[in-house]
């Protein structure tokens, strides 16, 4: 249970859902990310148990910081499964997929096991899907490519 004033209350959030979605992914100011990174703060899961005050106890992190993270954390939908898109229903990866992560990222969806692809379907399609709505084939990415579709799954 998140603490009375966190941001997660107010915002009627679960933190948890938030757990594995790194600060990285909100694409926040070097400052901003910085400052978090140096109060241990590593997913957005952790900044929504925080709260107002918490966050102006950080030396460094002042109003424009404040209005950057209040500003992403009121984008964020009140569930990972409430996405409007209808493409992400969650980000929590299965095990095996941590183990194959370079050819999920280049899009070589075809070199995984077959146990896999049959254990996972949907988990794949969704990957899939990402590469399409980026408007990618799913193999012969360039680095810059991948990043972008590490930033949808991370």
């Amino acid at each position: 249970m998140d603490k009375k004033g966190s941001f997660a209350n107010i915002y009627g959030i679960d933190s948890n859902d938030y757990m594995e979605v790194k600060t990285e992914s909100a694409n926040f100011s070097v400052r901003t990310f910085g400052r978090l990174r140096a109060s241990k703060i590593y997913t957005i899961g952790d900044l929504l148990k925080r709260d107002e005050a918490d966050l102006f106890s950080i030396k460094g992190f002042g109003k424009n910081c404040y209005g950057e993270v209040l500003k992403y954390i009121e984008s964020l939908p009140n569930s990972l499964n409430a996405n409007d898109f209808g493409m992400i229903t969650s980000r929590k990866q299965p095990d095996w997929a941590k183990e194959n992560r370079d050819l999920l990222y280049e899009g070589k969806f075809f070199d995984l096991d077959l146990e896999y692809l049959e254990k996972d379907k949907e988990y794949i399609e969704k990957m899939q899907e990402a590469y399409v709505m980026l408007d990618r084939k799913p193999t012969g990415f360039s680095r810059k490519r991948t990043r972008s579709v590490k930033n949808i799954w991370n």
